[in-house]
């Protein structure tokens, strides 16, 4: 589905332009081609005068500034508003964009901007008298700085578009649309939260409450970029009887890529209720906020779910297998700060099944015995379209045999390595580690 789709955006931008590209620039500029960079912003600048230049950065502020004039004469030193125009085709994170000043004059003269988005037929203009170019034509400014600065404003206020393609265009998205993201890691999160338990035949009556932290470092490498994510997965559970427990839980994120951070936090509340000793049943809801300044985007969100875990013994010497189910919807909230007004209207009903061997080992560390657990899972999201659609995790984690009996999940420590493959080839490795006391 995502090579399919890149094809026909590559379609779009090669035969949807509205803007047209006069002298030398005509050249540099028909077909579909991406500028030349690694980097996550990319520019290609044409002046018909002066020639073109290649610009790539980490930041999306950056690409913007590309029409700035004191940016322009950094590329071009002998680069005159007055006399030159300016064409740009620029690459956002894997979307084609388009903008150019394009006339010459001083004043309301040369200050016409137009901004284009090819593959979903964006065409914005803000010039003086008919428009030229786009259908309809915005109130101008008085200068090419001012009319730069209301394309700031259209984006902040009407990017809602863009930010929900660049979830099917980029395999680095922040908020949805590969494992990295916001919305896989709250379906992971409710997922664990779910599945924690393991069987065990003596019953207790006596309750306890516990503390849980953690850290994650996963590596993704996801298209052609790297990924490096940070987790601090944060808990609280409280035994309400021998057969409910609540999960209060608190995960806090940090990304890199390329030299861009993105951030996320949440909250969320999972409820455990023990239909027999082999069938656990829990219900969840979370909420959370991420972003990114360099990336370009920002968004807050709500999932809720139910996981159904059923244990099968299948020795008395406590190997079993665990049986993980998931039903979970996802969305985007509106999100208002400022002079933002941003709407991705993002919505996924997501499945996530698993399956797991737990296999005791006969050692104990901190007077607790100790049991391997093996695992795979696999995940798949239904509704909008996203850059990747369904991966799998195989994986283990070495550490106590969880227990209701005077153990009473008391001084756990775990620490567990997965690695997970997506359709196109993407992958990544983590590294986990957890205590519980």
């Amino acid at each position: 589905m995502r090579n399919k789709f890149i094809r026909s955006c590559c379609l779009l931008a090669c035969c949807s332009s509205a803007i047209t590209y006069a002298g030398d620039c005509q050249n540099q500029f028909s077909g579909s081609t991406m500028p030349e960079t690694n980097e996550l912003f990319g520019a290609t600048i044409c002046n018909d005068r002066l020639g073109s230049v290649t610009y790539g950065s980490s930041s999306a502020e950056d690409l913007i500034e590309q029409l700035d004039k004191d940016e322009l004469r950094q590329r071009f030193p002998d680069f005159n508003e007055n006399i030159d125009n300016v064409f740009i085709q620029g690459n956002f994170r894997g979307l084609p964009i388009r903008s150019a000043f394009t006339e010459t004059g001083s004043g309301r003269e040369g200050a016409r901007l137009v901004f284009e988005v090819p593959s979903l037929g964006i065409c914005e203009e803000w010039g003086d008298g008919t428009p030229n170019v786009c259908k309809t034509l915005n109130e101008s400014g008085e200068t090419r700085e001012e009319n730069k600065e209301k394309l700031k404003d259209y984006l902040k206020k009407e990017g809602s578009k863009i930010l929900k393609e660049l979830v099917r265009v980029s395999a680095i998205d922040p908020i949805a649309g590969n494992p990295s993201s916001q919305q896989s890691q709250i379906i992971t999160d409710e997922f664990n939260a779910g599945t924690d338990h393991q069987y065990d035949a003596s019953t207790s009556e006596t309750q306890h409450n516990s503390i849980g932290f953690g850290a994650t470092f996963g590596r993704y490498s996801l298209g052609d970029k790297n990924v490096s994510a940070y987790t601090l997965p944060l808990s609280y559970k409280m035994q309400l009887s021998p057969k409910q427990e609540l999960i209060f839980r608190l995960p806090l994120a940090y990304t890199t890529v390329d030299g861009a951070k993105s951030y996320r936090v949440g909250v969320g509340l999972s409820y455990k209720q023990s239909v027999s000793k082999m069938w656990v049943l829990t219900p969840s809801i979370s909420y959370g906020v991420a972003g990114s300044r360099e990336l370009g985007t920002a968004a807050h969100s709500i999932s809720t779910s139910l996981t159904s875990h059923f244990i099968l013994p299948i020795s008395s010497s406590s190997l079993s297998v665990g049986i993980g189910n998931m039903i979970a919807y996802y969305k985007t909230l509106p999100f208002r700060i400022q002079d933002y007004n941003v709407d991705m209207d993002i919505s996924n009903t997501v499945l996530r099944n698993g399956l797991s061997l737990s296999i005791p080992l006969g050692k104990k560390m901190m007077g607790q015995e100790l049991s391997v657990k093996t695992f795979v899972v696999d995940t798949r999201f239904l509704g909008d379209e996203l850059f990747i659609e369904k991966y799998q995790e195989i994986g283990f984690s070495i550490g106590p045999r969880l227990k209701k009996g005077k153990a009473n999940f008391s001084n756990n420590i775990g620490i567990g390595i997965q690695y997970l493959r997506a359709e196109g080839g993407d992958h990544a490795f983590s590294l986990n580690f957890g205590f519980e006391f």
